[in-house]
């Protein structure tokens, strides 16, 4: 799918140097608005995929966060428990 869109802007390019060569402007507007279209495609379905990959390192973040405290507490009542067995 990247591969298509990486070639569609080859195209693109070729086809606005054609047409500036040429000076036709018609299809220099055209071509230019097609390059716009597919660079906006592009960063959407970057941005599509990136938002996914932060809403889950997010929440694996969110649930080590929750799971680490619970750890830490755990220990801290094991040690106070052996230091009142310990002490006279």
């Amino acid at each position: 799918l990247e591969s298509e869109k990486v070639l569609d802007l080859f195209i693109i390019f070729i086809s606005i140097i054609h047409s500036l060569l040429h000076f036709n402007f018609c299809f220099l507007l055209l071509y230019t608005y097609s390059l716009l279209t597919t660079v906006s495609n592009i960063f959407i379905s970057l941005f599509k995929t990136t938002s996914l990959l932060i809403i889950i390192l997010t929440l694996k973040f969110l649930i080590s966060i929750e799971s680490k405290p619970r750890r830490k507490r755990n220990v801290w009542i094991f040690l106070s428990m052996n230091r009142r067995n310990t002490l006279p």
